[in-house]
């Protein structure tokens, strides 16, 4: 009994101090779970602001990596704009990489435009602007520099020029001043070896031979007429040669930039209804013409006095069928609307016009000269019509073998490109050959008179049918 007394309490003891350890462990539980709740109430601000610095930094991050993509699109570095714009710095590749940066910046703005800062658009749009402003004018007066140093006889043109001009193309102003430059410079130095040609001569040739000057043979028209016309087509074969590089080798790319120019100056449009689109073959042969205005002009003035001071019908004559023909070739080879074109048309003009003074001058002094017009006893044909019908042969004989020749078809009814000679060179004569026949009293005489004269006529207008077609 005693010993399970003695088990019970042992046990009550146990449990006594089991229940002590509990409450001392709820005791500590509760205290760390007041501290718990204190610590949180004291950590929570700071997560919440450590969560909210998170975002911010995220933002920042998303920020930053929006402006550095804006500043590498729409920021041109200081660097660049000095190759940009500056004079000291070379035309060279990455000019035009930097300068086509900064076209695209331009354009880009216009997204910009469309957003709610619109004020930034505006300023990056107007800082690009005064950058290729500054750019065109850059490549502008390098192109006027190079031009005057550039070798037209060299046939490899540099193609940072080519390439300079295509880029130009898009500042019509600027392009078409630019070429104004060149025209006026490639004006000078061929006038100025035209002249050199006319009046000095030529170094020797690989056969040993020296050239004379074209003005050495000024005695003989034709061949002075010739040797000149000579020069001119050479030098306008070799310039358009020269010259096809610049216009028709990117005469695609050259029509883009003009346009693109165009829609950027509207002002530059003569014809704002109608659409403009770049001819290079027309560009190439406005610009020969250019260059050999000076050139047309001296050649106007020497053909003009070479003629003027000729008295030979025939030789006047055989110079207008050589003008005939340089007309025809310089119409293919520049136009017939070009300058040089319409210049030998001129002096074609000219020249028979003087060619129709000279006839008539003749037929005038006849006119007054009695034994001249007195019929012979055997009643032939007056030695005058016969002496005229001799140079008409001629007149005839350098038709037929020049390139007028070949066209015997009628510029109108009844009439040929001959038929003007025929009214000039023939009619006067054989008129004032019939109007000799009232010295003739005897109407026989004066019917066997004029069918002589008539025969003589036919005789030798017979022979030639784009003569005999209308007389």
């Amino acid at each position: 009994m005693r010993r399970r007394t003695r088990e019970l309490t042992s046990r009550t003891q146990q449990l006594k101090r089991i229940g002590t350890v509990i409450s001392n462990l709820n005791a500590t539980c509760d205290e760390m779970r007041k501290h718990i709740v204190l610590a949180k109430q004291d950590t929570t601000p700071v997560l919440e602001e450590a969560s909210a610095l998170m975002n911010q930094k995220k933002d920042a991050e998303t920020k930053q990596q929006l402006l550095d993509a804006f500043t590498k699109h729409f920021i041109v570095s200081e660097e660049d704009l000095l190759v940009l714009t500056s004079a000291e710095e070379p035309i060279d590749d990455r000019f035009f990489d930097i300068l086509a940066k900064v076209k695209q910046v331009y354009h880009d703005c216009e997204v910009l435009l469309g957003g709610e800062n619109q004020r930034l658009g505006l300023e990056i749009m107007e800082q690009s602007s005064r950058d290729l402003n500054s750019a065109y004018q850059k490549l502008y007066k390098w192109i006027q520099k190079e031009f005057k140093s550039l070798n037209l006889e060299d046939p490899r043109i540099s193609s940072s020029i080519r390439r300079a001009l295509r880029v130009l193309a898009e500042r019509p102003s600027l392009f078409h001043s630019c070429l104004d430059f060149f025209a006026e410079a490639r004006d000078y130095i061929l006038a100025d070896a035209f002249h050199y040609a006319l009046t000095d001569a030529v170094s020797s040739t690989g056969s040993g031979r020296t050239v004379k000057p074209i003005e050495f043979s000024a005695h003989d028209p034709l061949r002075y007429i010739g040797d000149m016309l000579a020069w001119v087509h050479s030098t306008t074969v070799s310039e358009r040669e020269a010259l096809e590089a610049l216009f028709i080798a990117d005469g695609e790319e050259l029509a883009k930039g003009i346009q693109a120019g165009l829609n950027s100056e509207p002002w530059s449009r003569i014809d704002e209804d109608k659409e403009v689109t770049f001819d290079g073959q027309k560009a190439l042969s406005d610009l020969v013409n250019r260059d050999l205005t000076g050139v047309s002009r001296a050649l106007r003035q020497r053909v003009e006095l070479v003629i003027q001071g000729h008295e030979d019908p025939v030789t006047c004559y055989k110079v207008i069928n050589l003008l005939s023909f340089y007309r025809s070739t310089f119409s293919k080879l520049v136009g017939s609307q070009s300058t040089l074109a319409e210049l030998i048309q001129t002096l074609e003009g000219f020249t028979f016009g003087h060619f129709e003074v000279l006839i008539r001058d003749r037929v005038s002094s006849l006119s007054t000269d009695h034994s001249a017009l007195t019929p012979a006893k055997d009643l032939s044909a007056p030695q005058f019509l016969q002496d005229s019908l001799d140079e008409l042969t001629d007149l005839m004989k350098t038709h037929e073998a020049s390139l007028g020749a070949e066209d015997t078809k009628s510029t109108s009814e009844g009439e040929n490109r001959f038929t003007p000679v025929l009214f000039a060179a023939f009619d006067p004569f054989l008129n004032l050959a019939k109007s000799s026949a009232d010295e003739l009293q005897d109407q026989t005489s004066r019917t066997i008179y004029l069918t002589n004269i008539h025969l003589s006529a036919r005789s030798t207008i017979s022979k030639y049918t784009f003569a005999s077609a209308t007389h």
